[in-house]
């Protein structure tokens, strides 16, 4: 057997092959070209923030989830161990990130309305919306406690200390959040939308030109695959992607609804629009075809969630709708008897009718299930389904029963993702 060097010997050792096999004589650091001088590791700049200046986009709204919940519990006990990054940005450079923000997911964020801090910057968050979430509802807990006892806080003044990267330029906002999205295990359907904002702003700017550059350019990160369903799952509504952010529904459900969406909207306009192209509608025609088409994807959701349909079951059931519809449109209609003229006003006033009929009772089933199935995913339901006050009220009832019985948390705990 060989001898084993022990640590102090491999040191020596390693110090001894430097100094006998280089040839160079010392010179100037400075002198050397930046990309073959040791790097420094792990610098940060930290700096603390008020919780009430922290701004987040895209990634997920000011409502907890449940891994916020889990993350929030932790920290509650054990504290921050790893800290947010955070952009420290100027206003210009926020509006121009903002307007690319408001442009791919169709948001409306205003710079004006989005909190300054007393040093006149604004404070991104890059990297850990749900470490922030959790916070957050810390924050209004302990809040609600002092209350009690008879003491006035404000959550605001929590001050968090986190690391800084300063005024980058939206190309390194959108770098880094993919980074820490790839890096770390955290949910596909954020990683998806960090994957779209790079692919997009690459599009932008002419770093790439398609998606088979931009998969060639991330160098085994993230496959055509992966590329391709984020940008499906781009494409749904807010309001379904909503549901998949809350934990409600599963990504790969909601890849499959989101594959299946264009070609509702083709079908419709083939069924209800006489078959005219989407640019021939008019504006009111337009708002009443992806209303409809909306609220048709919720229904499908509330189905999934209210029978527990899981992924592959989904799958089979989009891709029987694609079928049926592809019939359909092929089919004569000339060939095809009927009894009476047909109206397609007509006929798309009936089927809209009838399919809120279907939805609402569809989560009026949810929202009467066992507290552990009820999610918040019915708040998002509800504006879909139930959008006059009257209509509203038996789903409002039954929503304040639960939120009574869990002191205003009930919406939001309780029906998960199926696995």
């Amino acid at each position: 057997m060989g001898h084993e060097l022990h640590a102090d010997e491999k040191i020596r050792s390693i110090d001894s092959y430097v100094s006998d096999s280089s040839p160079l004589e010392a010179i100037d650091r400075d002198e050397i070209p930046e990309e073959y001088r040791p790097r420094t590791y792990g610098e940060k700049l930290i700096r603390p923030v008020r919780l009430g200046d922290l701004i987040m986009l895209t990634q997920t709204r000011s409502e907890a989830n449940p891994e916020s919940q889990n993350l929030g519990d932790s920290i509650e006990r054990n504290g921050l161990i790893n800290q947010l990054d955070v952009a420290r940005m100027p206003v210009d450079a926020l509006e121009e990130y903002v307007d690319f923000v408001n442009r791919i997911w169709g948001a409306d964020y205003d710079v004006s309305q989005l909190p300054v801090a007393q040093d006149g910057y604004y404070y991104l968050v890059i990297a850990g919306h749900s470490r922030t979430l959790g916070i957050m509802e810390n924050e209004a807990n302990r809040a609600k406690r002092a209350l009690d006892a008879g003491y006035e806080t404000d959550p605001d003044e929590a001050v968090i200390h986190c690391k800084i990267v300063e005024a980058p330029t939206p190309s390194r906002i959108i770098a880094l959040q993919l980074e820490e999205n790839i890096h770390h295990q955290v949910p596909r359907e954020r990683q998806a939308m960090c994957i779209v904002e790079t692919y997009l702003y690459g599009l932008e700017i002419g770093a790439w030109s398609n998606q088979a550059e931009f998969v060639t350019e991330a160098d085994g990160r993230f496959s055509k695959d992966l590329l391709r369903n984020a940008l499906h799952f781009s494409r749904l509504p807010e309001s379904a992607r909503e549901q998949v952010m809350l934990g409600a529904l599963r990504y790969s459900t909601a890849v499959e609804l989101a594959k299946t969406y264009p070609e509702l909207v083709q079908y419709c306009l083939f069924e209800y629009f006489d078959e005219r192209d989407l640019n021939d509608l008019s504006e009111e025609e337009s708002a009443g075809l992806f209303s409809y088409c909306e609220e048709w994807l919720g229904r499908e959701i509330a189905e999934i969630q209210d029978k527990r349909i899981g992924v592959a079951a989904a799958k089979k059931r989009m891709e029987s709708y694609r079928e049926n519809w592809v019939e359909t449109m092929g089919a004569d209609r000339e060939s095809q008897p009927t009894l009476f003229m047909r109206d397609p006003n007509e006929d798309f006033k009936l089927e809209k009718a009838r399919q809120r009929r279907e939805y609402r009772s569809i989560v009026r089933r949810l929202a009467d299930k066992p507290l552990q199935q009820v999610a918040r995913a019915i708040a998002i339901h509800d504006q879909l389904a139930f959008d006059d006050e009257e209509s509203r009220s038996a789903i409002e009832t039954s929503s304040a029963s639960y939120t009574q019985a869990l002191g205003g948390m009930a919406i939001g705990r309780g029906l998960v993702a199926e696995s």
